[in-house]
């Protein structure tokens, strides 16, 4: 049985998500099975004009670099949640 939100499918049987859902202006999403923005090998949320976010479990967040990478060179750097630098 497939139930469809507005922001990811979920396969309740399985417990898998079709990931990434690509939304109309181009951008591609990954969620967890609650629906909040997760992917941890690589952005979770990808901009059609290249900026890219990181987000585990709905929260700004990447150990390794920044969370945000802006499509103009821009970086922030975001630890569960909270804007380092």
């Amino acid at each position: 049985m497939e139930r469809w939100n507005q922001r990811v499918v979920y396969k309740w049987e399985t417990n898998i998500m079709t990931n990434p859902w690509i939304d109309n202006k181009g951008a591609k999403h990954w969620c967890d099975v609650d629906g909040e923005f997760h992917r941890e090998d690589g952005p979770a949320w990808e901009w059609a004009d290249g900026s890219k976010f990181w987000y585990i479990h709905g929260r700004e967040h990447r150990e390794d670099g920044p969370a945000r990478e802006w499509a103009d060179g821009t970086k922030e750097w975001w630890i569960n949640k909270k804007l380092i630098k």
